[in-house]
């Protein structure tokens, strides 16, 4: 709490209580059979305590025809008409995808919201976001494209695998993105760790470009440094890391983007006799963070840890990283509870108390409460 209470603004206490918003004019849905309720729930507590509300999620009811065609619905919708839509969904699946259209569809175009924000605590497509690769359907463009035309007139993500473009695509069909920054609550699961090996014995890997600016942000957050090094994406998730490049144009770009208030390196000598932090948005298969982890204990590294705000975790993720093992690549792993592991969560996809999760239910919630304050301003 004190995450979000020190860092929102709050547009009750400066302009009265005519712009409070009011329960009566929201009404709350989430992803029908989404395995995402507690990170729903707890999302959904904050925005009731900080914006003293009382909402709560509205039912939809659920079924199919004999011959499988889809028959849930809202329940009692004649609420919907005139009121503030707020849907929460996670869609890990095609089911889950087509559920989420559906509402947003009949919400908004048949039963007359008045307006409709999505938060979306992972944004499905990651990797083909990217109109200069002509070998790829550019889905993360056509997704936006899409959520604009169902009716979403506003969309709040956490940390999207490539926040420039997807900024970029909801400027293209002018559908407002508010971008969630896990950054801080992160940096505060290290806390412990810091301050048993010391911030001077610690850095922060970014394993390509891409991930310059999550891992100085985390750098900047934990008081420390930043070594980065370059690699090239085949295809899906298939990289190149032996690649040749000039270290004074490459840091002088990192800095061009970023700033020069973080210690930058391009050497991964610099990491021998240090304990190093690989910091991602996501862990996948497992294959590219074993890898990594692995050429940095053979360039001297004490330790390496993991940190990843989506728990992607595809098939076979367990055995790569399986800490108990004797040649377990990390010495601890951080997760966020985004999104479940692998398509829908459950058992299977536990590892036993291995893996260590950060609460992103604070972060989201400010995004939401800003969405929110967003919608009450226009009201007014």
């Amino acid at each position: 709490m004190v995450f979000l209470e020190s860092s929102l603004f709050y547009c009750a206490q400066r302009k009265g209580e005519e712009m409070r918003p009011r329960t009566e004019d929201f009404i709350v849905y989430r992803g029908l059979d989404d395995p995402q309720y507690r990170f729903d729930k707890g999302v959904l507590e904050l925005i009731n305590k900080i914006l003293k509300l009382n909402l709560k999620f509205a039912h939809i009811s659920n079924g199919r025809y004999p011959d499988m065609e889809l028959g849930h619905r809202p329940k009692w919708y004649s609420d919907i008409a005139g009121k503030h839509v707020i849907m929460f969904s996670c869609p890990t699946t095609d089911r889950l995808m087509l559920e989420m259209q559906d509402m947003i569809s009949a919400c908004k175009q048949q039963y007359g919201a008045r307006t409709l924000t999505l938060g979306m605590s992972f944004l499905r497509y990651r990797r083909q976001d990217r109109s200069d690769k002509k070998h790829e359907i550019t889905r993360l463009r056509w997704f936006i494209r899409d959520l604009k035309h169902w009716g979403v007139d506003h969309l709040v993500l956490c940390e999207p695998h490539n926040i420039p473009n997807t900024k970029r695509y909801c400027r293209e069909f002018k559908l407002p993105v508010t971008i969630v920054d896990p950054t801080e609550l992160l940096a505060e699961a290290m806390n412990p760790l810091l301050q048993t090996i010391g911030r001077g014995n610690f850095l922060v890997y970014a394993p390509d470009l891409g991930s310059a600016g999550r891992a100085i942000a985390f750098a900047r957050a934990v008081g420390t440094s930043v070594i980065i090094l370059p690699k090239k994406r085949l295809f899906g998730d298939t990289v190149d890391t032996q690649i040749t490049f000039n270290p004074s144009s490459f840091l002088q770009s990192i800095h061009k983007l970023y700033g020069t208030d973080v210690p930058v390196s391009c050497t991964i000598t610099d990491v021998c006799g240090r304990h190093v932090m690989i910091r991602e948005d996501e862990l996948s298969t497992g294959s590219t963070a074993m890898s990594t982890a692995n050429k940095l204990r053979d360039a001297g590294a004490l330790g390496v840890y993991l940190i990843a705000t989506h728990q992607v975790c595809t098939s076979g993720w367990n055995f790569k990283i399986e800490l108990e093992s004797d040649f377990a690549p990390f010495d601890n792993v951080w997760l966020g509870n985004t999104r479940p592991r692998g398509e829908e969560g459950g058992y299977r996809e536990s590892t036993g108390g291995e893996i260590d999760h950060v609460d992103l239910a604070p972060a989201f919630a400010r995004g939401m409460i800003a969405a929110i304050q967003k919608i009450v301003k226009q009201r007014r």
